[in-house]
């Protein structure tokens, strides 16, 4: 949302070929993948094709979460949504009043954080009106100098929603956003306010994912990095049940572009399969090890971004599901 910030107009224009996912969702199936996340750089929504997209995979039996800011959701989307039986929604929400929200995005328009509540709120009573548990709705708060003071504001606004769950997640620093770098001062506001948020969504029966806490515990003042060198003694296991592919169709083991394949050369089903693959995986679950090994883009196994990794909360989750059922002793 930095308007300093200017993309080339080939990255704007880029869109996912529908028949390129239609094959994906296919190999998919035969998969027997769980689900599917549908995201990217803008809003999921301006996609004329993004609703067969959903359809699509809801024929296959698939499971489907989608990233949304929320302006777009009017009734009929949200009616169909519902009846597809969308299993999550996030929506990126980040300001607890208008005046932050219009300042974090850039528009310069108040009324846009109200359509928001508005439209989430008919969502959340359609989805009463239709006696259906799904989707979940989950607010995601990035948090950062804009908004640092809002984290009360913004479960009050998800207790108004009647939101199913919420989490607060700082903000990943790059090059084009240090400006919101937090100082001190400001984590100790966010220290103080987090329990009294959390409070607020116990009496209103909204689920606390709780990413912050973790983040606050490892945070580097220095970097702005939280995850450092935690994954580096029991490795990443996120090629084993996760892949990213951008419009370009070069398949990444993880969030920040490490490319593993390109599906202009063999079905995601062969390369998911594939031995190949296989090695990436078995490098990156001996992470120290091979920290140095580099993907098909040049990108190396372990870099800066593994020190404020967006998969982290997937990552633990893992290791404690491994600890539960005593297999915990095999990943090293």
């Amino acid at each position: 949302h930095n308007p300093l910030i200017h993309h080339p107009q080939e990255f704007l224009d880029r869109q996912f070929n529908y028949e390129t996912f239609k094959s994906i969702i296919d190999d998919a199936a035969d998969l027997l993948v769980d689900g599917i996340i549908l995201q990217g750089d803008g809003e999921p929504l301006l996609y004329d094709k993004f609703f067969d997209m959903l359809r699509y995979a809801r024929s296959k039996d698939i499971g489907v979460l989608f990233f949304t800011n929320g302006s777009l959701i009017g009734l009929e989307q949200a009616r169909e949504i519902v009846d597809l039986g969308i299993r999550e929604i996030y929506c990126s929400f980040p300001a607890g009043t208008a005046k932050t929200y219009s300042v974090v995005t850039s528009s310069n328009q108040d009324d846009i954080f109200y359509t928001i509540v508005r439209n989430l709120k008919r969502l959340v009573e359609i989805k009463k009106e239709k006696n259906k548990s799904q989707p979940r709705l989950v607010m995601t708060h990035v948090i950062h100098h804009l908004n640092f003071n809002e984290l009360i504001d913004m479960a009050k606004t998800d207790a108004q929603i009647g939101t199913d769950a919420a989490r607060f997640y700082l903000i990943r620093l790059d090059d084009n956003n240090k400006h919101l770098k937090l100082t001190e001062s400001e984590l100790k506001i966010i220290k103080k306010d987090l329990p009294v948020a959390a409070s607020i969504f116990r009496k209103s029966n909204i689920d606390f994912v709780d990413n912050i806490n973790f983040q606050l515990r490892h945070y580097d003042g220095v970097s702005g990095a939280w995850s450092k060198d935690i994954f580096l003694k029991e490795g990443c296991s996120i090629g084993w049940y996760f892949c990213l592919i951008p419009a370009l169709y070069d398949v990444s083991m993880c969030c920040h572009l490490r490319t593993v394949g390109y599906l202009n050369k063999q079905s995601f089903k062969e390369l998911w399969n594939s031995r190949e693959y296989r090695r990436f995986r078995i490098k990156a679950k001996f992470l120290n090890d091979n920290r140095d090994f580099v993907f098909l883009n040049g990108v190396r196994l372990y870099d800066e971004h593994c020190e404020h990794c967006d998969n982290h909360q997937t990552l633990l989750t893992n290791l404690d599901n491994l600890r539960k059922l005593g297999l915990y002793q095999f990943i090293k």
